[in-house]
């Protein structure tokens, strides 16, 4: 278990490694203590997340499961159908 600044430590650091920009990056979480890796993601999802944590994140899934990610990459159940 780690806190937000470090959680967003490794998000930067990562990114680094894999030679992308933060702005490429996707974080998903669901606490108080993700919301400083979330802010800095290109994507960051609130997943079944506490209230504050929703209010705080550019994007929230509720309802759908983690790969209602993948709607708002773009992609659809069925690719080239």
């Amino acid at each position: 278990i780690v806190d937000g600044q470090r959680k967003a430590e490794l998000l930067r650091q990562l990114a680094q490694q894999e030679g992308i920009s933060l702005e490429q990056t996707i974080a998903v979480g669901d606490g108080a203590n993700d919301v400083p890796m979330l802010s800095i993601a290109g994507l960051g999802v609130a997943f079944r997340a506490k209230p504050m944590v929703k209010q705080s994140a550019k994007q929230a899934i509720s309802t759908l499961g983690l790969d209602g990610i993948l709607y708002l990459l773009g992609f659809r159940d069925r690719e080239g159908g």
